[in-house]
């Protein structure tokens, strides 16, 4: 007869649930943004003043979306170096 494994070494269903929030919650965001503002633009200035100015958007998405491309833009600083 097998021993089941001790608790802290199976993965915890909250964990799971947390998981399975946090990729619905990102998905939200990707949609609402995407629902709202055309991104085929390349300018980075131009995308940015968009998600600024976007109506029907909370200022809470808006700032999550800025900070967003804000360290993605940085990101790619460091890689032209």
């Amino acid at each position: 007869m097998k021993i089941a494994e001790k608790g802290n070494k199976i993965l915890d269903r909250q964990e799971i649930e947390n998981h399975v929030f946090k990729s619905e919650r990102l998905f939200e965001f990707k949609q609402s943004i995407d629902s709202v503002i055309d991104f085929e633009k390349l300018e980075i200035n131009e995308i940015l003043l968009e998600v600024s100015n976007a109506e029907g958007v909370s200022e809470e998405v808006k700032e999550e979306a800025l900070r967003r491309i804000a360290h993605s833009q940085m990101k790619n600083l460091g890689d032209e170096v």
